[in-house]
């Protein structure tokens, strides 16, 4: 992947920051020998409920097809004669029963954010989440095996400073007091991190060679951090759970009144799409947004300079664009690049202030923002210059 931009600059250059951290004096971090990972004590936890989803939409398709076609082949006088059981005072007490036991159960599953004040839906205990996590766990490193580096390298302590940081600076919040954590660096050229809800935190090599060791670093682990003290796990479990239950009924009476088979099939696949497009991904897009914030709330109580947190977006969308990697937002399960750049920008006073509050060293009074976008108007009319005819 190539890191260096026209106009003779390095983004990761540009960007970077090198900040100075202490090692708390009790550490509360972590990690596992790579080479321990054939022995890991994998706990095979079967999701029965995904399991349950996919006999619940089958049972839909042939549920719905087979009373279409038992139906097709009723003589008229059965077909009059079972419309004349059919009432719809009985179809409105059972539509009335079954709706109101599930506005019930949404209510009784309805909790609040103790940190944003969002009321969510979610409707899997912390143990059900736990062993699910588990098993993702498992998976991503098996996935990776052979691809994290050594308990040697000197990028562990970096990283472990910066989250360190993070954490103890961040005691008020009960997950980030009594978790335990373990911290997986891998040489992929992946720009990604993740922090998993059990404190397993993975961050990959391509990230690091993009922004270094400094704020952005920070800035991106808040982000991932925040996530699992928001439990947007659980809740987009819970969600999906909510528009499985949705499909799963729309599929039945599709196969149900729709007379052709390759009509019906057609029908589910475009209804799937919309509700994809209009309500799983802007849900995703909404959590992401929720994480930056309080992402920028976490870097802002650890002292690090919260600017940079804005700048790594500017960052992101250079690299998609110089990669054209970019996609529409609309099919995204995170927002535009720069949407997050802009949002962070209008919370970054606010972000400023905390910092104050805590005590913090004061910011340096050059602006990194206006120094990468700066150089990003040079590089574009650089490019211009160079190629006047890719307009």
């Amino acid at each position: 992947m190539n890191r260096y931009f026209n106009h003779s600059y390095r983004i990761s250059k540009i960007s970077r920051s090198f900040h100075a951290f202490r090692k708390p004096k009790h550490l509360k971090l972590n990690y596992r020998e790579p080479d321990n990972w054939n022995n890991c004590n994998k706990r095979e936890i079967h999701p029965f409920w995904f399991i349950g989803k996919t006999i619940a939409q089958l049972s839909a398709i042939i549920g719905g097809r087979f009373t279409r076609k038992w139906y097709a082949k009723l003589s008229p006088e059965k077909k009059k004669e079972l419309w004349k059981r059919f009432t719809w005072n009985r179809v409105g007490a059972a539509v009335a029963i079954l709706s109101g036991g599930a506005f019930a159960n949404y209510v009784y599953h309805t909790e609040e954010d103790p940190i944003t004040k969002r009321k969510r839906f979610i409707a899997v205990t912390d143990d059900q989440l736990q062993r699910l996590v588990q098993v993702e766990t498992d998976q991503i490193l098996e996935a990776k095996k052979g691809e994290i580096l050594g308990s040697e390298h000197p990028a562990y302590d970096k990283v472990i400073s910066i989250a360190n940081t993070i954490i103890n600076r961040n005691q008020d919040i009960p997950l980030l007091r009594n978790q335990k954590w373990k911290i997986y660096i891998t040489k992929s050229p992946d720009v990604n991190a993740m922090v998993l809800p059990n404190g397993n935190i993975f961050v990959e090599g391509g990230l690091i060679d993009l922004v270094g060791y400094g704020d952005e670093l920070a800035f991106v682990l808040s982000h991932e951090i925040a996530h699992a003290v928001l439990k947007h796990s659980a809740e987009k479990i819970s969600y999906a759970m909510l528009l499985d239950i949705m499909i799963i009924t729309v599929m039945a009476f599709l196969w149900l009144f729709i007379p052709s088979d390759g009509i019906a099939l057609i029908s589910q696949w475009f209804y799937r799409r919309v509700v994809d497009i209009f309500m799983h991904l802007p849900y995703d897009r909404k959590l992401e947004e929720e994480a930056d914030e309080v992402g920028l709330w976490l870097a802002a109580k650890a002292c690090f300079d919260v600017r940079k947190g804005s700048n790594f977006w500017t960052i992101m969308s250079m690299l998609q664009k110089e990669e054209n990697t970019e996609i529409p937002e609309w099919l995204s399960t995170h927002p535009a690049n720069l949407k997050r750049q802009e949002n962070l920008d209008v919370l970054m006073p606010a972000a400023i202030e905390t910092r104050k509050a805590c005590n913090c060293f004061p910011l340096s009074k050059n602006d990194p923002r206006i120094q990468l976008r700066m150089a990003k108007s040079l590089d574009e009319i650089s490019k211009e210059i160079s190629n006047p005819l890719a307009k």
